[in-house]
């Protein structure tokens, strides 16, 4: 997951886009985000809201249907999380004015994500069969790493590596395309990745199951492409509030929406509402992409910024460890699953996950050796 620095702001008072010229920047100056760390940390705690509700949304027809609406609400408030990750990597990876040689390039991602996602799936596929008590054979662990789902959550990993390998070839288009171009390329990506996931769902498939590791990223070239159109727009206070005003709308339809069509298509055609891919989620995803480049275009308060430096190293080793500490508190009972229950096992399934793993990342942060498979 990436990070970001300073770089000065342009005070403008609406909208503004560049002119219908190359997006190329000047050679050896690439541009740092001001907002990038900030937007990394909000995306963690949606991320661990996400991963805390899930078993009641996916038990549409065995949770309570009290549990459901709340963790429902949640989900669908949420799920921005994942395609603001790709497209602030797309923000920053992008950048044409980035000069690294091949061979330093694919060195520095394996390090930062090929390492990690050797290791998580190793843990992963030990601990579903330990721990878990899954019967996951040799042939399984294979399929599993085949399909990149060694763990249900590892599946960003393989999308983020097969983005890195895409990305020299990609900063090539995006050094010699016009504003314009560059638009229109991540609109018709986005727009041909929504269209096969409808078709895919309407047929009765879940997506992920129709992509291997080596795939998984070809939904997401889209975002990574918007990520990099959206970093240099400024808004206005009134760009600000129609931003707001078009996320509340997409929030609404999706958590109306994921009811109506669970109740009328059940699994797994009603699970439309929750793929990062359903124009909804691209549409809210944009929006809440420009709101918080927005509101962190310039420093935070000393408190704020230190705290937001002391995260954002920590996010993807967080994203990585929390799933295991909520299959433990599962285990304990706490799964969203209990009538009259889901404020104390959100309670628990939330603040729990993330103070552990924000502790257990911090300390394994200062082994030298493991540094690595956290990021």
């Amino acid at each position: 997951m990436p990070s970001g620095g300073p770089h000065k702001s342009a005070g403008k008072t609406s909208v503004t886009n560049q002119p219908n010229t190359a997006t190329v920047s000047p050679v050896g100056s690439p541009r740092v985000l001001p907002y990038g760390d900030s937007m990394r940390v909000v995306g963690l705690f949606a991320v661990v809201l996400l991963h805390c509700a899930d078993p009641a949304v996916f038990l549409f027809d065995s949770a309570p249907r009290i549990n459901w609406w709340v963790c429902n609400t949640i989900k669908c408030t949420m799920l921005w999380a994942v395609p603001v990750f790709v497209m602030l990597s797309g923000a920053l990876m992008l950048d044409p004015a980035k000069q690294e040689n091949w061979s330093v390039f694919f060195r520095k991602r394996f390090m930062r994500v090929g390492v990690p996602l050797l290791f998580w799936s190793g843990v992963y596929l030990i601990w579903s069969r330990v721990y878990m008590g899954n019967p996951v054979g040799l042939g399984g662990a294979v399929r599993s790493l085949v399909l990149g789902t060694p763990k249900y959550h590892l599946y960003f990993l393989f999308v983020m590596a097969g983005l890195y390998l895409v990305t020299p070839a990609l900063r090539v288009f995006v050094r010699h395309a016009s504003r314009q171009e560059l638009l229109g390329a991540a609109v018709v990506a986005l727009a041909v990745a929504c269209g096969n996931q409808v078709i895919q769902t309407g047929r009765g498939h879940l997506l992920f199951d129709l992509q291997n590791g080596l795939a998984r990223f070809v939904p997401f070239v889209g975002y990574f492409l918007m990520g990099y159109f959206l970093r240099d727009l400024t808004m206005s206070r009134g760009g600000r509030v129609a931003a707001w005003c078009v996320l509340v709308v997409c929030v609404a339809v999706s958590v109306v929406g994921a009811r109506v069509a669970l109740g009328a298509l059940g699994r797994p055609g009603g699970l439309i509402f929750y793929w990062y891919l359903n124009p909804f989620c691209i549409v809210g995803s944009i929006s809440v992409f420009l709101i918080l480049a927005a509101r962190f275009a310039h420093p935070s308060g000393r408190f704020v910024g230190r705290v937001i430096g002391w995260l954002a190293p920590l996010v993807l080793g967080v994203y990585l460890l929390q799933p295991a500490v909520l299959d433990v508190f599962y285990r304990q009972g706490f799964t969203t699953l209990r009538p009259d229950m889901i404020g104390l096992d959100l309670g628990v399934r939330v603040l729990g996950s993330f103070v552990i793993c924000t502790v257990a990342v911090w300390v394994i942060r200062l082994v030298p050796g493991l540094r690595r498979v956290v990021g």
